[in-house]
């Protein structure tokens, strides 16, 4: 599964310093916690209702996760955790948000995000409202790979669902997403081959990108039958 690449001492090296300091005792008794907890459907369905106890376990969970654990026991079953909770009780934009918040570690906000994009059972749709959300400012610690994603999988949507020349600048590229001029231009131009840019967007997109613009223009000229909107 795809991670934010944030990095951890492996769970080699975890487990081994847990037996000689107890300062590390915690964290010893959350792992063996999640383990316990893998395949138990039942037992996580209960635990959502016991804040105290989850929220230490989730953020096991997730550093677990961006230390790439691979196919280890504790990797399975801190993923087990995630995929449970994302999907089940965090499925919506807005249910990752209050998930969010309730996360005091910039960089395991940052993990959780990727692993819900990451996620294929949760909904183009709710990628798109996270996208346009106020939440998205939690996540400063996105990586600019992950924002760009999340602006694609936004983007997919809106096209998919969008009336001809009826898609905004803002509605497209949301502001809080803070994308670099590439990823704008990319996504204006997906758009403006779909014919779902409105005027404004439309002219937006010739004004700050005009070599794209005159491109695209130049290829719907050459291959009229394969444009997707009159020039």
């Amino acid at each position: 599964m795809k991670t934010a690449g944030h990095r951890a001492l492996p769970s080699s090296s975890v487990s081994s310093r847990t037996t000689r300091s107890p300062m590390n005792a915690p964290n010893q008794i959350l792992q063996k916690t999640l383990m316990a907890l893998h395949r138990d459907a039942s037992e996580v369905h209960r635990l959502w209702h016991d804040k105290a106890r989850l929220l230490p376990l989730l953020e096991c969970a997730l550093a677990i996760q961006a230390g790439q654990p691979g196919r280890t026991a504790l990797g399975q079953s801190a993923a087990y955790l995630l995929n449970y909770v994302l999907v089940f009780f965090a499925g919506t934009a807005e249910g990752l948000g209050a998930l969010l918040r309730s996360l005091p570690r910039a960089d395991l906000r940052a993990t959780l995000a990727n692993q819900w994009l990451s996620n294929e059972l949760i909904a183009l749709a709710e990628v798109s409202a996270l996208a346009r959300s106020q939440d998205v400012w939690t996540l400063e610690h996105l990586s600019a790979e992950d924002t760009e994603w999340l602006a694609r999988l936004s983007a997919q949507y809106l096209l998919r669902h969008a009336l001809p020349n009826s898609l905004s600048v803002q509605l497209l590229v949301p502001e809080e997403l803070r994308l670099g001029p590439h990823a704008r231009e990319y996504l204006l131009g997906w758009a403006y081959e779909e014919g779902k840019l409105d005027p404004a967007a439309t002219q937006y997109f010739a004004q700050a990108h005009p070599a794209k613009f005159a491109m695209l223009q130049t290829l719907a000229a050459a291959h009229p039958s394969a444009a997707t909107r009159p020039l």
